[in-house]
């Protein structure tokens, strides 16, 4: 019997040197800091203090744009392309307009730089709505209306008047996760 017992201690305690010797070189760092739910949570004994920042932290996926035209500045996603474009008469101009494009999705702002206009404006904008998804709002602090436009260039259309001129933003297609994505942009304009 006693010849069972030896080797099988013997093979135990091989086992659990190697199991202690694992958990020590492979184990990682049991005393340190962890984030959970955007705070700090100690985990053992950690010689280090509490960091003070890098937990839950969220990284701004906007970037910053002014379009001195229009005479407005806003945050769009990184993943969309901007371009703009401007139509003139020598010195003055008539039509400002930019896109903020990806694949899937397309954002069309147009400023009517050369027409005055007036609150009636945005009853005809109306009239091209499907009635039910109409409604009244305001954009950096400015009475606006938007509604699905219907017919050949379906669109999702945001308008208002800004220093009696209409400015107006069309989201094509008009999915829920394109205006989702409009909506963010709008909530992020800021007027000069």
């Amino acid at each position: 019997m006693k010849k069972f017992w030896m080797p099988f201690l013997l093979v135990v305690g091989i086992g659990m040197v190697g199991l202690f010797s694992a958990r020590l070189f492979f184990g990682g760092n049991e005393d340190s800091w962890i984030c959970s739910n955007g705070e700090w949570v100690k985990h053992g004994s950690p010689r280090d203090p509490m960091p003070q920042t890098g937990c839950g932290e969220v990284v701004d996926d906007l970037q910053a744009q002014t379009m001195e035209e229009i005479g407005i500045s806003f945050k769009y996603p990184k993943d969309l392309t901007f371009r703009k474009e401007i139509a003139d008469d020598g010195a003055r101009i008539r039509v400002a307009s930019f896109y903020l494009e990806k694949e899937g999705y397309t954002l069309f702002v147009v400023y009517e730089a050369s027409n005055e206009v007036g609150v009636e404006k945005l009853e005809q904008v109306k009239i091209g709505m499907d009635q039910t998804t109409i409604k009244d709002t305001t954009v950096g602090g400015i009475q606006e209306i938007e509604g699905l436009v219907t017919g050949p260039k379906t669109k999702y259309l945001t308008a208002l008047i800004k220093n009696n001129k209409l400015l107006t933003f069309s989201t094509f297609p008009p999915t829920p996760g394109n205006k989702e994505i409009t909506a963010k942009i709008l909530d992020s304009i800021r007027f000069e």
